[in-house]
């Protein structure tokens, strides 16, 4: 094909066909571009109005040196460099217009607005997320959730204990973010207990099946009802099933009945705080260790203290809101 002045004008403004265009390419790469260089196209002047047009739209800073006619030794170089540059400016130009275009398409998911909801010591919470799920939260837990769920999960940051009633979608895993585990449903009942300072998290199925695993720890345990999975947290983590008689007596603290199971006084301690929002000190350090089994039906602070002063053979006195348990 015959390369004239009338073709590479407008392949310059992208108005060749695919078979002009290659040829017109395969020219700009030969050596003998100068030889075969159309006598009809003023060369010089083409390319110093085209250089000052580029040079003026993308800021290349160009001089008058720069863009003046180069000596006849050098052309075949200087319009090989020239096509080049135009060339590459029109990949530039392309790949920008396609980013555009491809992001004015793409949907855009509306930004999250989130709510939070915590329950004091002394406290119990109860929140409906717009899903339809259902959250129980006991003393000293909070909640963190989006006003509206988006995209194909539903994900909430909790700390504390709480019984959950997750509305069922299948196309929308529930998903619960705790300090130190990961709790995955479609729908299901549980209860999910991870208190920072305790030394492991535990979660409870009621109705339904769980994917229950530590946040930063490989293993994953597959839950269904009346079992229960144990996070150990500490220097060797690690992930431990069983399955438990009556998996209601978990979730009796949101009706104010409080279950004391085969406890140490240490751990009793904790859940006395935030049950009570009181103070509870241990005077005797080989107390902490001793054991006890309780259950108590809406009780007051008295009632606890004195069933299990009396198991442990010790007594306990106030002063204003902090009790201390000695022998």
């Amino acid at each position: 094909m015959e390369i004239t002045g009338e073709i590479i004008r407008r392949y310059h403004l992208g108005q060749c066909t695919a078979a002009e265009t290659k040829a017109v390419e395969s020219w700009l790469e030969s050596e003998d571009a100068e030889v075969s260089y159309p006598e009809d196209f003023d060369k010089i002047n083409y390319q110093q109005q085209s250089w000052e047009k580029i040079s003026m739209r993308y800021g290349l800073g160009l001089n008058e040196e720069s863009i003046s006619a180069p000596a006849e030794k050098k052309n075949t170089r200087s319009l090989r460099l020239f096509w080049q540059a135009v060339a590459c400016i029109a990949v530039v130009m392309f790949l920008g217009l396609s980013y555009r275009f491809l992001s004015s398409d793409r949907k855009t998911l509306p930004a999250l607005s989130y709510q939070t909801i915590k329950a004091r010591k002394g406290e119990k919470k109860y929140a409906m997320l717009s899903d339809g799920t259902q959250v129980w939260l006991n003393s000293e837990s909070s909640l963190s959730f989006p006003t509206q769920f988006a995209g194909d999960k539903r994900s909430i940051s909790f700390t504390g204990e709480a019984y959950f009633r997750v509305a069922k979608n299948p196309n929308k895993r529930f998903i619960i973010n705790s300090p130190r585990t990961r709790t995955e449903v479609l729908g299901t009942r549980f209860d999910l207990r991870d208190y920072p300072e305790e030394d492991k998290s535990e979660l409870v199925v009621e109705e339904g099946r769980v994917s229950f695993s530590g946040a930063k720890y490989s293993g994953e345990l597959i839950l269904t009802a009346s079992q229960k999975g144990i996070f150990n947290a500490g220097d060797n983590p690690g992930l431990k099933q069983s399955t438990v008689q009556n998996s209601k007596k978990y979730m009796d603290w949101k009706e104010n009945r409080l279950v004391l199971e085969d406890l140490n006084l240490e751990q009793i301690r904790l859940i006395l705080e935030r049950w009570y929002n009181i103070k509870l000190v241990i005077k005797d350090k080989n107390l902490e260790q001793e054991r006890y089994t309780g259950s108590f039906n809406n009780p007051n602070i008295h009632e606890v203290l004195q069933s299990i002063c009396f198991a442990i053979k010790s007594q306990y006195h106030q002063q204003n809101e902090t009790f201390t348990i000695s022998r």
